[in-house]
C-alpha cells in the first residue's frame, strides 16, 4: 500500500467518524421532574362504619384528609399488637360527627411525615371491633387483613384524650368525597298513610 492511498483512506476515515458521531446539541438529558404532594381522602364513617378505603399508599410531603360521614367518629393511631388502643404520641383526630342535615364535613388533615406502615383505628364504640380500620402504606395486602381481623378479636376500644398528628377542619357537603347515607326517620314517627282505595266501579 502505498503512502499516498493509506493517507487518503485515514482522511476519509476521519470524515466518516465526524459525521456519525452525535452532535452535542442534539443530545437531551432526561430531566426527572419531582412528584407533586398530593391530598388523599379517606372517607370515615358513614352507612356502614368504615374506613373508605382502608389501605393507601402515600409519599413523604402528603396529607391524608380524614372526612367524617354519617355517625361519630375519630381516626387514631394504634399498634398491631394493640389495635384498639391508641399509640403514646401517635396521631388523634378526636370525635368528629356528621348528623343529618349537615351541609359541611368535617376533617382531619394528617401529613405524611413517613413511609413506614402506619395503624389506624376508630375509637368510638365497638367500631374499632366491627373493623374499623386502616393502614397507610401497609407493607403487602396482608397486613390488612391481619389487622382486621387482629381488631376484630378485641373485646373494647380505648379512646385517647389528647389531640395531636393533624389539623381540624371543614369542606362542603358538595365537595367531600361521599354523599351521606339517607336521613334516618324521627324514632316513634308514624309509618306513612297507605294509599287511598281505588272507588269502586258504578253498578251496571
Amino acid at each position: 500500500m502505498s503512502f499516498r492511498f493509506a493517507l487518503q483512506l485515514e482522511v476519509l476515515n476521519t470524515i466518516f467518524v465526524r459525521s456519525t458521531s452525535p452532535s452535542k446539541q442534539n443530545v437531551s438529558t432526561a430531566v426527572s421532574v419531582p412528584r407533586a404532594n398530593q391530598l388523599i381522602p379517606v372517607v370515615v364513617g358513614g352507612p356502614q362504619d368504615t374506613f373508605a378505603p382502608n389501605s393507601i399508599v402515600a409519599a413523604l410531603g402528603d396529607v391524608i384528609q380524614f372526612q367524617f360521614s354519617n355517625g361519630n367518629h375519630t381516626a387514631t393511631q394504634s399498634t398491631p399488637e394493640a389495635p384498639c388502643t391508641p399509640l403514646a404520641g401517635g396521631i388523634n383526630s378526636g370525635h368528629i360527627p356528621f348528623q343529618d342535615g349537615q351541609t359541611d364535613v368535617g376533617t382531619f388533615n394528617m401529613p405524611v411525615t413517613s413511609v413506614a406502615p402506619m395503624f389506624i383505628y376508630c375509637a368510638t364504640g365497638p367500631h374499632c371491633q366491627e373493623g374499623q380500620v386502616i393502614i397507610i402504606n401497609p407493607a403487602n395486602s396482608q397486613q390488612v387483613v391481619d389487622f382486621v381481623k387482629a381488631a376484630q378479636g378485641t373485646t373494647a376500644s380505648v379512646d385517647s384524650a389528647t389531640i395531636s398528628g393533624g389539623t381540624a377542619g371543614k369542606v362542603t357537603l358538595g365537595t367531600a368525597a361521599f354523599i351521606p347515607a339517607p336521613a334516618k326517620a324521627a324514632p316513634g314517627a308514624a309509618p306513612p298513610a297507605a294509599p287511598a282505595p281505588a272507588p269502586s266501579a258504578p253498578a251496571a
